[in-house]
Protein backbone atom coordinates (compact mmCIF):
# COMPACT_ATOMS: atom_id res chain seq x y z
CA UNK A 1 0.00 0.00 0.00
CA UNK A 2 2.98 2.25 0.74
CA UNK A 3 4.68 1.67 -2.48
CA UNK A 4 1.07 2.28 -4.29
CA UNK A 5 0.64 5.68 -2.03
CA UNK A 6 3.98 6.84 -3.02
CA UNK A 7 3.13 6.45 -6.73
CA UNK A 8 0.05 8.15 -6.23
CA UNK A 9 1.84 11.02 -5.08
CA UNK A 10 4.34 11.12 -7.47
CA UNK A 11 1.63 11.10 -10.21
CA UNK A 12 -0.03 14.06 -8.64
CA UNK A 13 3.37 16.20 -8.33
CA UNK A 14 4.27 15.15 -12.26
CA UNK A 15 0.65 16.30 -13.11
CA UNK A 16 0.89 19.37 -11.34
CA UNK A 17 4.31 20.66 -12.42
CA UNK A 18 2.54 20.07 -16.39
CA UNK A 19 -0.28 22.17 -15.61
CA UNK A 20 2.19 24.78 -14.49
CA UNK A 21 4.16 24.40 -17.00
CA UNK A 22 1.36 24.96 -19.76
CA UNK A 23 0.29 28.07 -17.73
CA UNK A 24 3.08 30.11 -17.99
CA UNK A 25 3.10 28.91 -21.79
CA UNK A 26 -0.08 30.42 -22.22
CA UNK A 27 0.44 33.66 -19.92
CA UNK A 28 3.71 34.02 -22.05
CA UNK A 29 1.31 34.19 -25.15
CA UNK A 30 -1.05 36.47 -23.64
CA UNK A 31 1.54 38.90 -22.34
CA UNK A 32 2.84 39.52 -25.93
CA UNK A 33 1.20 42.30 -28.19
CA UNK A 34 2.45 42.56 -32.07
CA UNK A 35 0.80 45.65 -33.66
CA UNK A 36 1.16 46.35 -37.40
CA UNK A 37 1.43 49.54 -38.64
CA UNK A 38 1.14 50.68 -41.67
CA UNK A 39 2.49 54.71 -43.10
CA UNK A 40 1.26 56.40 -45.99
CA UNK A 41 2.23 59.49 -46.92
CA UNK A 42 2.98 60.40 -43.83
CA UNK A 43 -0.46 58.99 -42.28
CA UNK A 44 -1.00 55.95 -40.60
CA UNK A 45 -3.80 53.36 -42.41
CA UNK A 46 -6.73 52.62 -40.29
CA UNK A 47 -7.11 53.58 -36.56
CA UNK A 48 -4.87 56.04 -35.05
CA UNK A 49 -5.33 54.84 -31.43
CA UNK A 50 -4.09 51.57 -30.20
CA UNK A 51 -4.64 49.87 -26.91
CA UNK A 52 -2.34 47.49 -24.61
CA UNK A 53 -2.49 46.04 -21.37
CA UNK A 54 -0.47 47.20 -18.79
CA UNK A 55 2.50 44.23 -18.41
CA UNK A 56 2.28 43.51 -22.15
CA UNK A 57 5.59 43.00 -23.96
CA UNK A 58 4.43 45.17 -26.92
CA UNK A 59 5.84 45.17 -30.43
CA UNK A 60 5.07 48.04 -32.76
CA UNK A 61 5.84 46.74 -36.33
CA UNK A 62 6.25 50.35 -38.60
CA UNK A 63 6.35 50.60 -42.45
CA UNK A 64 6.14 53.50 -43.78
CA UNK A 65 6.55 54.49 -47.92
CA UNK A 66 8.88 57.24 -47.08
CA UNK A 67 11.91 57.55 -44.13
CA UNK A 68 11.03 59.33 -41.12
CA UNK A 69 12.16 59.76 -37.92
CA UNK A 70 9.56 58.35 -34.84
CA UNK A 71 9.48 59.03 -31.48
CA UNK A 72 7.11 57.10 -28.62
CA UNK A 73 6.69 59.69 -25.67
CA UNK A 74 6.29 58.57 -22.12
CA UNK A 75 8.53 55.44 -22.74
CA UNK A 76 11.02 57.75 -24.85
CA UNK A 77 11.55 55.90 -27.53
CA UNK A 78 12.65 57.01 -30.49
CA UNK A 79 13.61 54.95 -34.15
CA UNK A 80 14.13 55.69 -37.45
CA UNK A 81 11.75 54.48 -40.45
CA UNK A 82 13.58 53.43 -43.89
CA UNK A 83 11.81 53.84 -46.68
CA UNK A 84 9.76 50.58 -47.91
CA UNK A 85 11.36 48.49 -44.76
CA UNK A 86 10.11 47.55 -41.74
CA UNK A 87 10.84 49.01 -38.04
CA UNK A 88 9.94 47.57 -34.57
CA UNK A 89 9.67 49.31 -31.30
CA UNK A 90 9.38 47.40 -28.70
CA UNK A 91 9.39 47.82 -24.78
CA UNK A 92 7.11 46.51 -21.79
CA UNK A 93 3.86 48.71 -21.39
CA UNK A 94 4.59 49.19 -17.19
CA UNK A 95 3.19 52.35 -16.87
CA UNK A 96 -0.78 52.95 -17.94
CA UNK A 97 -2.38 56.43 -19.61
CA UNK A 98 -1.45 57.87 -23.06
CA UNK A 99 1.25 58.03 -25.48
CA UNK A 100 1.75 60.11 -28.63
CA UNK A 101 4.32 58.39 -31.35
CA UNK A 102 5.03 61.48 -33.29
CA UNK A 103 7.38 62.30 -36.45
CA UNK A 104 9.87 64.98 -36.38
CA UNK A 105 8.39 67.35 -39.75
CA UNK A 106 11.29 68.82 -41.46
CA UNK A 107 12.86 72.33 -41.03
CA UNK A 108 13.19 72.88 -44.50
CA UNK A 109 9.33 74.90 -44.73
CA UNK A 110 10.47 76.73 -41.98
CA UNK A 111 12.18 80.22 -42.46
CA UNK A 112 14.68 81.00 -40.13
CA UNK A 113 12.55 83.67 -38.91
CA UNK A 114 10.85 81.25 -36.78
CA UNK A 115 13.71 78.86 -35.95
CA UNK A 116 12.96 79.29 -32.58
CA UNK A 117 10.18 77.42 -32.13
CA UNK A 118 11.12 74.31 -34.53
CA UNK A 119 11.20 71.02 -32.37
CA UNK A 120 15.16 70.93 -30.77
CA UNK A 121 16.30 73.11 -33.26
CA UNK A 122 18.21 75.41 -30.15
CA UNK A 123 18.62 72.89 -27.58
CA UNK A 124 17.46 69.66 -25.85
CA UNK A 125 18.21 68.22 -23.24
CA UNK A 126 19.30 64.85 -22.36
CA UNK A 127 17.05 62.91 -19.80
CA UNK A 128 17.00 64.65 -16.33
CA UNK A 129 16.51 62.69 -12.93
CA UNK A 130 15.64 64.42 -9.85
CA UNK A 131 18.72 66.49 -8.83
CA UNK A 132 20.37 66.73 -12.07
CA UNK A 133 20.66 70.32 -14.04
CA UNK A 134 20.61 71.92 -17.61
CA UNK A 135 21.84 75.01 -18.68
CA UNK A 136 21.71 76.95 -22.11
CA UNK A 137 23.10 80.30 -22.72
CA UNK A 138 21.21 82.18 -25.27
CA UNK A 139 22.95 83.47 -28.13
CA UNK A 140 24.14 86.92 -27.81
CA UNK A 141 22.90 87.59 -31.45
CA UNK A 142 19.39 86.62 -31.18
CA UNK A 143 17.54 89.05 -31.88
CA UNK A 144 14.78 89.94 -29.01
CA UNK A 145 11.80 87.62 -29.02
CA UNK A 146 9.88 84.08 -27.33
CA UNK A 147 11.38 80.66 -27.26
CA UNK A 148 9.09 78.28 -26.37
CA UNK A 149 10.27 75.21 -25.32
CA UNK A 150 8.45 71.89 -23.17
CA UNK A 151 9.07 68.97 -21.57
CA UNK A 152 9.77 66.26 -23.95
CA UNK A 153 8.58 63.13 -22.16
CA UNK A 154 5.19 63.83 -22.00
CA UNK A 155 4.74 67.12 -24.01
CA UNK A 156 1.84 68.27 -22.06
CA UNK A 157 4.05 71.13 -19.62
CA UNK A 158 5.39 74.09 -21.92
CA UNK A 159 7.56 77.34 -21.05
CA UNK A 160 8.46 80.44 -22.60
CA UNK A 161 12.00 82.73 -22.57
CA UNK A 162 11.57 86.08 -23.70
CA UNK A 163 14.62 87.52 -24.85
CA UNK A 164 14.70 91.27 -24.88
CA UNK A 165 17.13 94.14 -24.69
CA UNK A 166 15.38 96.14 -22.03
CA UNK A 167 15.36 92.79 -19.78
CA UNK A 168 16.57 93.51 -16.43
CA UNK A 169 18.26 89.64 -15.42
CA UNK A 170 20.59 88.64 -17.43
CA UNK A 171 21.00 84.87 -15.61
CA UNK A 172 18.19 83.24 -14.47
CA UNK A 173 17.34 79.73 -12.57
CA UNK A 174 13.95 77.84 -13.04
CA UNK A 175 12.98 74.97 -10.34
CA UNK A 176 11.28 71.63 -12.22
CA UNK A 177 9.11 70.36 -9.69
CA UNK A 178 6.24 67.30 -9.63
CA UNK A 179 3.28 69.82 -9.99
CA UNK A 180 0.64 70.78 -13.02
CA UNK A 181 3.35 73.34 -14.00
CA UNK A 182 6.34 72.02 -14.13
CA UNK A 183 8.17 74.73 -14.41
CA UNK A 184 8.46 77.63 -11.95
CA UNK A 185 8.32 80.17 -13.22
CA UNK A 186 7.24 78.73 -16.77
CA UNK A 187 8.30 82.42 -18.11
CA UNK A 188 11.28 84.24 -17.78
CA UNK A 189 12.70 87.84 -19.94
CA UNK A 190 16.49 87.35 -19.89
CA UNK A 191 19.04 89.24 -22.07
CA UNK A 192 20.67 88.22 -25.34
CA UNK A 193 23.72 86.14 -23.91
CA UNK A 194 22.25 84.85 -20.59
CA UNK A 195 21.90 81.91 -19.44
CA UNK A 196 19.04 79.95 -18.26
CA UNK A 197 19.87 76.98 -15.27
CA UNK A 198 16.70 74.16 -14.93
CA UNK A 199 17.50 72.12 -11.83
CA UNK A 200 15.23 68.98 -11.67
CA UNK A 201 13.52 68.85 -8.24
CA UNK A 202 11.04 66.17 -9.87
CA UNK A 203 11.00 62.33 -9.13
CA UNK A 204 9.40 62.18 -12.60
CA UNK A 205 12.32 61.89 -15.79
CA UNK A 206 11.68 65.40 -17.86
CA UNK A 207 13.39 66.73 -21.35
CA UNK A 208 13.37 70.26 -22.08
CA UNK A 209 13.18 70.52 -25.37
CA UNK A 210 13.15 74.25 -27.71
CA UNK A 211 10.08 74.79 -29.75
CA UNK A 212 6.31 74.10 -29.88
CA UNK A 213 4.84 70.61 -29.15
CA UNK A 214 2.87 69.03 -31.30
CA UNK A 215 0.11 71.10 -32.97
CA UNK A 216 -2.56 69.24 -30.93
CA UNK A 217 -1.08 71.23 -27.77
CA UNK A 218 -0.35 74.79 -29.59
CA UNK A 219 -3.63 76.18 -27.77
CA UNK A 220 -1.72 75.10 -24.29
CA UNK A 221 1.36 77.21 -25.51
CA UNK A 222 -0.48 80.36 -26.98
CA UNK A 223 -2.37 80.63 -23.41
CA UNK A 224 1.37 80.23 -21.38
CA UNK A 225 2.61 82.48 -23.52
CA UNK A 226 -0.37 85.18 -23.03
CA UNK A 227 0.81 88.38 -24.99
CA UNK A 228 4.56 87.95 -24.60
CA UNK A 229 5.06 87.65 -28.09
CA UNK A 230 2.89 89.61 -30.70
CA UNK A 231 3.32 87.37 -33.61
CA UNK A 232 1.68 84.27 -34.89
CA UNK A 233 3.55 80.69 -34.27
CA UNK A 234 4.45 77.75 -36.43
CA UNK A 235 2.68 74.44 -35.85
CA UNK A 236 5.58 73.30 -34.40
CA UNK A 237 8.30 70.59 -34.92
CA UNK A 238 6.48 67.69 -34.75
CA UNK A 239 3.12 65.65 -35.51
CA UNK A 240 1.28 62.95 -33.49
CA UNK A 241 0.88 59.75 -36.04
CA UNK A 242 -0.75 57.75 -33.66
CA UNK A 243 -1.54 57.23 -29.71
CA UNK A 244 -0.71 54.17 -27.49
CA UNK A 245 -3.24 53.78 -25.00
CA UNK A 246 -1.91 51.23 -22.34
CA UNK A 247 -4.91 50.38 -20.28
CA UNK A 248 -4.71 48.63 -16.34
Amino acid sequence: MKFIGNIFLASVILLTLISLGCGDSSTGERNENEILISIKNGNVQGHEIVGVKKGQQVKLNFTSDQRMSIHLHGYDIEAEIPMDKSETIEFEAHATGRFSVTTHISDDNHSSHGSQEIHAKLFESPTLLEGDTYSYTVDIGMNPGVIPYHDHMSHDILGVIVTSLDASEDDVSIIIKGDEQLFHPNEVMVRPGATIKWISKNPDKVRITSGNPPTDLQSGLNAVIHGAGNGEHASGGERTLLTVEVHP
